[in-house]
Protein backbone atom coordinates (compact mmCIF):
# COMPACT_ATOMS: atom_id res chain seq x y z
CA UNK A 1 0.00 0.00 0.00
CA UNK A 2 1.14 3.43 -1.13
CA UNK A 3 0.79 6.64 0.76
CA UNK A 4 1.36 10.14 0.67
CA UNK A 5 2.65 11.93 2.71
CA UNK A 6 1.40 16.10 2.78
CA UNK A 7 2.74 18.48 5.65
CA UNK A 8 0.61 20.68 6.90
CA UNK A 9 3.15 22.82 8.52
CA UNK A 10 6.84 23.18 8.49
CA UNK A 11 8.93 20.36 9.17
CA UNK A 12 11.96 19.68 10.81
CA UNK A 13 14.57 16.68 10.35
CA UNK A 14 17.79 16.67 11.48
CA UNK A 15 21.11 14.40 11.67
CA UNK A 16 22.30 12.40 14.40
CA UNK A 17 24.84 14.82 15.58
CA UNK A 18 24.51 16.27 19.13
CA UNK A 19 21.82 19.29 19.64
CA UNK A 20 21.89 19.33 23.23
CA UNK A 21 20.28 21.72 24.76
CA UNK A 22 22.84 24.53 26.64
CA UNK A 23 25.62 23.16 24.60
CA UNK A 24 24.60 23.50 20.84
CA UNK A 25 23.08 26.17 18.64
CA UNK A 26 22.25 24.91 15.54
CA UNK A 27 20.79 21.70 14.01
CA UNK A 28 21.87 20.54 10.60
CA UNK A 29 18.75 19.78 8.14
CA UNK A 30 18.49 16.19 6.27
CA UNK A 31 15.97 16.07 3.94
CA UNK A 32 14.37 13.65 2.85
CA UNK A 33 14.45 12.18 6.49
CA UNK A 34 15.69 9.03 7.50
CA UNK A 35 12.99 5.77 6.89
CA UNK A 36 13.26 5.09 10.66
CA UNK A 37 11.54 8.66 11.38
CA UNK A 38 9.11 8.06 9.31
CA UNK A 39 8.39 4.71 10.39
CA UNK A 40 7.94 5.92 14.04
CA UNK A 41 5.35 8.14 12.92
CA UNK A 42 3.26 5.92 11.04
CA UNK A 43 3.60 2.72 13.76
CA UNK A 44 2.38 5.65 16.44
CA UNK A 45 -0.37 6.66 13.72
CA UNK A 46 -1.00 3.03 13.18
CA UNK A 47 -1.48 1.91 17.44
CA UNK A 48 -4.15 4.77 17.77
CA UNK A 49 -5.84 3.75 14.21
CA UNK A 50 -6.49 -0.03 16.18
CA UNK A 51 -6.77 1.16 19.41
CA UNK A 52 -4.49 2.97 22.18
CA UNK A 53 -1.19 2.91 23.75
CA UNK A 54 -1.97 0.58 26.41
CA UNK A 55 -3.35 -2.18 24.29
CA UNK A 56 -0.05 -2.05 22.69
CA UNK A 57 1.97 -2.28 25.74
CA UNK A 58 -0.24 -5.26 26.14
CA UNK A 59 0.77 -6.67 23.42
CA UNK A 60 -2.25 -6.43 21.33
CA UNK A 61 -1.45 -5.56 18.20
CA UNK A 62 2.18 -7.60 18.94
CA UNK A 63 2.15 -9.94 15.11
CA UNK A 64 1.93 -6.33 13.27
CA UNK A 65 3.19 -3.01 15.16
CA UNK A 66 5.63 -5.45 17.62
CA UNK A 67 5.86 -4.38 21.43
CA UNK A 68 7.65 -1.74 23.04
CA UNK A 69 10.49 -3.48 22.96
CA UNK A 70 10.29 -5.58 19.10
CA UNK A 71 8.92 -4.94 15.99
CA UNK A 72 6.27 -6.34 14.28
CA UNK A 73 5.78 -7.14 10.46
CA UNK A 74 5.08 -3.88 10.05
CA UNK A 75 7.58 -2.46 6.75
CA UNK A 76 7.98 0.29 5.27
CA UNK A 77 9.71 1.04 1.80
CA UNK A 78 11.33 4.69 1.17
CA UNK A 79 11.21 7.59 1.63
CA UNK A 80 10.44 9.12 -1.54
CA UNK A 81 10.23 12.86 -2.61
CA UNK A 82 7.30 13.15 -5.02
CA UNK A 83 7.08 16.65 -7.32
CA UNK A 84 4.06 16.96 -9.71
CA UNK A 85 3.41 12.93 -9.31
CA UNK A 86 7.27 11.88 -10.36
CA UNK A 87 9.04 10.33 -7.45
CA UNK A 88 12.74 12.09 -7.05
CA UNK A 89 15.64 10.99 -5.49
CA UNK A 90 19.13 12.26 -3.88
CA UNK A 91 21.57 12.92 -6.29
CA UNK A 92 24.11 10.14 -6.82
CA UNK A 93 27.54 10.85 -4.83
CA UNK A 94 29.92 10.66 -8.29
CA UNK A 95 27.37 13.12 -10.13
CA UNK A 96 28.72 16.93 -9.47
CA UNK A 97 27.36 19.87 -11.46
CA UNK A 98 29.71 22.56 -13.15
CA UNK A 99 30.18 25.75 -10.86
CA UNK A 100 27.70 27.71 -13.59
CA UNK A 101 25.18 25.20 -12.37
CA UNK A 102 23.12 24.69 -15.16
CA UNK A 103 21.46 21.59 -13.85
CA UNK A 104 22.87 19.58 -16.29
CA UNK A 105 25.35 16.82 -14.30
CA UNK A 106 28.68 15.87 -15.00
CA UNK A 107 30.01 12.26 -14.11
CA UNK A 108 33.45 11.73 -12.29
CA UNK A 109 35.03 8.30 -13.51
CA UNK A 110 36.15 5.06 -11.56
CA UNK A 111 39.72 4.49 -12.43
CA UNK A 112 42.43 1.59 -11.16
CA UNK A 113 45.10 4.64 -9.06
CA UNK A 114 48.14 4.81 -11.12
CA UNK A 115 51.71 3.88 -9.84
CA UNK A 116 52.91 7.71 -9.58
CA UNK A 117 49.87 8.43 -7.21
CA UNK A 118 51.22 8.76 -3.76
CA UNK A 119 49.07 9.01 -0.83
CA UNK A 120 47.87 7.53 2.32
CA UNK A 121 44.62 6.44 -0.05
CA UNK A 122 45.07 2.63 -0.01
CA UNK A 123 42.34 1.60 -2.09
CA UNK A 124 42.82 0.06 -5.76
CA UNK A 125 41.24 2.48 -7.73
CA UNK A 126 40.39 6.76 -7.56
CA UNK A 127 37.44 8.88 -8.78
CA UNK A 128 38.68 11.31 -11.34
CA UNK A 129 36.85 14.43 -13.03
CA UNK A 130 38.19 13.97 -16.67
CA UNK A 131 36.33 16.93 -17.97
CA UNK A 132 37.53 20.31 -18.16
CA UNK A 133 35.42 21.86 -16.23
CA UNK A 134 36.06 22.27 -12.43
CA UNK A 135 33.22 20.39 -10.58
CA UNK A 136 31.15 21.07 -7.09
CA UNK A 137 28.94 18.42 -5.25
CA UNK A 138 25.48 18.67 -7.10
CA UNK A 139 22.42 19.76 -4.57
CA UNK A 140 19.07 18.54 -5.33
CA UNK A 141 17.49 15.57 -6.53
CA UNK A 142 17.12 13.37 -9.77
CA UNK A 143 13.68 12.06 -11.21
CA UNK A 144 13.05 8.54 -11.90
CA UNK A 145 13.22 8.75 -15.72
CA UNK A 146 17.47 10.48 -14.99
CA UNK A 147 17.79 7.72 -12.32
CA UNK A 148 16.88 4.94 -14.62
CA UNK A 149 19.31 6.61 -17.15
CA UNK A 150 22.21 7.26 -14.76
CA UNK A 151 21.68 3.25 -13.18
CA UNK A 152 21.83 2.15 -17.07
CA UNK A 153 25.49 3.95 -17.52
CA UNK A 154 23.56 6.52 -19.51
CA UNK A 155 25.43 9.67 -17.68
CA UNK A 156 25.24 12.20 -20.52
CA UNK A 157 22.66 15.04 -20.08
CA UNK A 158 21.38 14.34 -16.89
CA UNK A 159 19.50 17.22 -15.44
CA UNK A 160 19.12 17.54 -11.82
CA UNK A 161 15.60 19.06 -9.85
CA UNK A 162 16.72 22.07 -8.13
CA UNK A 163 15.48 22.14 -4.15
CA UNK A 164 13.55 25.35 -4.41
CA UNK A 165 11.34 23.66 -6.29
CA UNK A 166 10.53 20.93 -3.53
CA UNK A 167 10.93 23.10 -0.39
CA UNK A 168 11.64 26.16 0.82
CA UNK A 169 13.44 26.78 4.28
CA UNK A 170 12.48 28.54 7.38
CA UNK A 171 14.59 29.45 9.92
CA UNK A 172 13.00 29.19 13.27
CA UNK A 173 14.99 30.85 16.51
CA UNK A 174 14.14 30.29 20.15
CA UNK A 175 15.54 30.51 23.83
CA UNK A 176 14.45 28.51 27.01
CA UNK A 177 12.69 31.22 29.36
CA UNK A 178 12.03 30.34 33.00
CA UNK A 179 8.97 29.30 33.63
CA UNK A 180 8.98 31.27 37.00
CA UNK A 181 9.96 35.07 36.24
CA UNK A 182 8.94 34.09 32.14
CA UNK A 183 12.72 35.64 31.78
CA UNK A 184 15.50 34.33 28.91
CA UNK A 185 18.37 31.96 30.05
CA UNK A 186 21.47 32.71 29.43
CA UNK A 187 23.16 30.40 27.15
CA UNK A 188 20.11 28.79 25.60
CA UNK A 189 19.85 30.77 22.15
CA UNK A 190 18.85 28.29 19.37
CA UNK A 191 18.29 28.18 15.47
CA UNK A 192 16.94 25.48 13.66
CA UNK A 193 16.40 24.97 9.85
CA UNK A 194 12.96 24.23 9.06
CA UNK A 195 11.67 23.48 5.14
CA UNK A 196 8.10 24.06 3.88
CA UNK A 197 7.19 21.79 1.46
CA UNK A 198 5.94 23.22 -2.05
CA UNK A 199 2.21 22.75 -3.11
CA UNK A 200 3.25 20.12 -5.64
CA UNK A 201 5.53 17.85 -3.47
CA UNK A 202 4.99 15.46 -0.71
CA UNK A 203 6.80 12.43 0.48
CA UNK A 204 5.65 9.11 -0.72
CA UNK A 205 6.26 5.54 1.26
CA UNK A 206 4.88 1.76 1.02
CA UNK A 207 4.13 -0.06 3.62
CA UNK A 208 3.70 -3.75 4.03
CA UNK A 209 2.81 -6.10 6.24
CA UNK A 210 -0.48 -5.13 7.74
CA UNK A 211 -3.64 -7.37 7.36
CA UNK A 212 -6.02 -4.39 6.57
CA UNK A 213 -5.04 -0.28 6.10
CA UNK A 214 -6.56 2.99 6.71
CA UNK A 215 -6.98 4.81 3.38
CA UNK A 216 -6.40 8.07 5.37
CA UNK A 217 -5.23 10.09 8.86
CA UNK A 218 -2.78 12.31 10.75
CA UNK A 219 0.69 11.27 11.56
CA UNK A 220 2.51 13.35 13.75
CA UNK A 221 6.45 13.77 11.81
CA UNK A 222 9.66 15.24 12.54
CA UNK A 223 11.04 17.16 15.81
CA UNK A 224 8.05 19.17 17.37
CA UNK A 225 5.71 16.35 15.95
CA UNK A 226 4.07 18.38 13.32
CA UNK A 227 1.08 17.73 11.49
CA UNK A 228 0.73 15.54 7.97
Amino acid sequence: MFYRIKPLDTLFFRDGRPFTMGAETWANLIFPPYPTTVYGSIRSWLIFEKGNLKDFENGKFESELGTPNNKGSLKITGVFIELNDILRFPIPKDLLEPKKNNKILSSIDLIQRPKIFISDYDLDYILVNKSDEKLDEAKGFLDSINLVDYLEGKKINLKSTDIKEVFEREHKIGIKRNRKTLSSEESYLYRIPMIRLKKEASLFVQIEGLNSYPEQGLIQLGGESKTA
